[in-house]
């Protein structure tokens, strides 16, 4: 598999101060306890550099598997160093780290480019947002929000994750978010429930429920596998610093029996962006055994997110 990347999908981090109890990082029996897959690491600015100094991206999103973004300590650093007339920034966060000084200078840097855009991730209103994005603060997120929208001029997404406990509260959540100035407002329902569409975690002791939006998804037909990857030119890169060819492979290839099953003939380390370079990395083992087993409808990973001709609903409103 190798095209030319035009796009770098970049997990800096896998901390986070959230508590999602659907999140890969999180324990299901616990959600105060992290799985075994975090490992509490970062990519420093210097060894960010070091990757894409040579390589003049296009778009770069910050978002991840397992942390959010600004809990990387050389995040801002790392913006500003990539932030131009020419270069496409997004930024997906729950927005309850740092202080509204902080959101308002990340804010200004990227004002240089007019599609650049941070995703706040606010799952309903005051007394719902809680009960999915845990160990997040509604009015502190709210408050950051603010400083960024009214300080700067660059744009805003409310990204809305609905369930059955918040789906009554997408057109108020839209008029607030109409007026506290954000740019868009997005809808997105998850793709994580089990059949029975009901997940059911500890936290305190206490049981807690989370049930699947009524009406949260189209009806879906599988095709051939497409990749939307190459379709994009993207990559992606972990906090760890492997290199995959999109999130999806990277979160599942200890779960997939196929991914998991060339991971173990190649070698992980065979993707270490410390050890090889990009072109070396897409143009090796890993990278040409997941494309030659796309012929057979796998792995599932890739036939689960790309050989779909309808997906979940998006209902993403200009404001």
């Amino acid at each position: 598999m190798y095209y030319e990347p035009k796009e770098i999908h970049i997990e800096l981090t896998d901390k986070c101060n959230a508590q999602c109890p659907m999140c890969a990082r999180t324990n299901i029996n616990d959600i105060s306890k992290t799985t075994e897959f975090v490992k509490n690491v970062e990519i420093t600015f210097d060894e960010f550099k070091s990757i894409v100094d040579n390589i003049k991206f296009k778009k770069y999103i910050f978002s991840g598997n397992y942390g959010d973004p600004l809990s990387a300590k050389d995040f801002l650093k790392i913006v500003e160093y990539i932030a131009d007339e020419n270069t496409e920034i997004f930024i997906h966060t729950n927005a309850s780290l740092k202080t509204t000084s902080y959101f308002e200078k990340l804010g200004n840097i990227l004002s240089i480019n007019p599609n650049n855009k941070v995703l706040f991730a606010l799952d309903g209103l005051e007394d719902t947002h809680h009960i999915y994005r845990r160990n997040t603060n509604f009015d502190k997120i709210i408050e950051n929000a603010k400083a960024y929208i009214n300080n700067t001029k660059a744009k805003s997404s409310w990204e809305y994750l609905v369930f059955k406990h918040n789906e009554h509260q997408i057109e108020l959540a839209k008029i607030k978010a109409k007026e506290i100035g954000f740019t868009n407002f997005n809808c997105r329902y998850s793709n994580r429930f089990p059949l029975n569409n009901k997940v059911s975690f500890y936290d305190n002791n206490n049981l807690n429920i989370i049930e699947k939006a009524e009406f949260s998804t189209i009806s879906e037909i599988y095709g051939e596998i497409k990749c939307e990857a190459i379709k994009r030119s993207g990559i992606y890169l972990s906090a760890e610093g492997y290199l995959w060819p999109c999130c999806w492979t990277a979160s599942r290839y200890k779960h997939d029996p196929d991914l998991s099953d060339i991971v173990n003939k190649c070698g992980i380390e065979t993707i270490n962006i410390k050890k090889y370079s990009i072109y070396e990395i897409m143009d090796g083992m890993i990278w040409t055994e997941i494309e030659n087993r796309w012929k057979y409808g796998k792995p599932s990973a890739c036939w689960n997110v790309c050989s779909r001709n309808s997906r979940s609903v998006n209902n993403n409103v200009v404001l």
